[in-house]
């Protein structure tokens, strides 16, 4: 529950009370304003209704990733810093996959015509080969 509702019930509560022992009261005026504050409180449950609605997104409920809009959410990251960059360090060899002597298949990929002036291509020597090997 809200502070905010539990003020209200005690203000509610409390006016109850004085408004019984006060005989000189008008009873319109404290009938309105019991009205006035039963109102109140149907809106504070509606504001926590909302806001709880609000808060809700595809990662604490049932609801898809689409739904979620585009603010983004913000994860505090557990791991610590070690003070590296990211990536390959200095230093490091890399392995290169290379090119194999004798491959099983070759495909040679070809021009057939300009995309812009559609002028035919098919002389030129081939751009592209691609090697197919099994692994």
């Amino acid at each position: 529950m809200l502070p905010n509702v539990k003020k209200i019930r005690d203000l509610h509560k409390r006016f109850q009370e004085i408004s019984s022992k006060c005989t000189l009261c008008n009873p319109e005026l404290i009938e309105f304003i019991l009205q006035l504050l039963t109102i109140i409180e149907g809106l504070e449950e509606e504001v926590k209704v909302l806001r709880d609605q609000l808060s809700t997104d595809s990662h604490n409920s049932h609801r898809p990733p689409s739904t979620d809009g585009v603010r983004k959410r913000f994860i505090k990251i557990l791991r610590q810093s070690n003070g590296k960059k990211q990536g390959g360090q200095r230093g490091h060899k890399g392995e290169t996959l290379l090119m194999a002597e004798n491959p099983q298949e070759v495909i040679i990929h070809r021009v057939k015509q300009c995309k812009g002036c559609q002028e035919d291509l098919q002389e030129i020597p081939p751009l592209k080969i691609k090697r197919v090997s099994g692994l």
